[in-house]
């Protein structure tokens, strides 16, 4: 397994002149021990142990709190880059789907995306930024729960199911 090198850390040693601070683990071997600043580093596993159980793990958090405390946080996660956010979520969740068009350089952007079910493209006649072209798309919206997700941001799978549980048992 390839391991990126902590940029922050090799910033630290080249500046040694500058106070060193306490830095995350260079890889995954030092998340539990010493770093390689040749500090101890946070202990992820005491601190996980640490906290109250409950005999069910979805009791406190509704998730399966079991199950993410055996995950290490600096665990390699897979790329699912290629696929999109009906490919991820159930059809029957995903009333529609509305990509605004910021005035982008190139009118033609979202014609292929047009052709896709459920998706609607909306394209600002002027560039309005960020939050503008966020309540263009709510005004457009006719879906009774409005999720923004900017165009660099991927969904993976069961993302959306435990978003609108919480939405459910809130408005019961």
């Amino acid at each position: 397994m390839f391991l990126e090198e902590n940029i922050a850390l090799r910033l630290i040693k080249q500046h040694s002149d500058v106070e060193e601070v306490e830095s995350s683990p260079a890889s995954p071997e030092d998340a539990y021990g010493t770093g390689s600043t040749g500090r101890t580093y946070f202990d992820e596993g005491g601190y996980v142990s640490g906290g109250s159980k409950d005999s069910d793990p979805y009791v406190r958090n509704r998730f399966n709190q079991a199950a993410s405390d055996n995950l290490p946080s600096n665990r390699a996660i897979p790329d699912t880059r290629n696929a999109i956010v009906l490919n991820r979520s159930p059809e029957h969740l995903i009333k529609e789907i509305i990509l605004v068009d910021d005035f982008s350089d190139n009118p033609e952007d979202g014609a292929a995306l047009r052709s896709i079910r459920k998706v609607r493209v909306i394209r600002n006649s002027k560039r309005e930024g960020l939050m503008r072209s966020r309540v263009r798309g709510a005004d457009a919206a006719t879906a009774p729960v409005l999720t923004f997700l900017d165009s660099h941001v991927e969904c993976n799978v069961h993302w959306l199911e435990p978003l609108l549980q919480r939405i459910k048992e809130a408005s019961i």
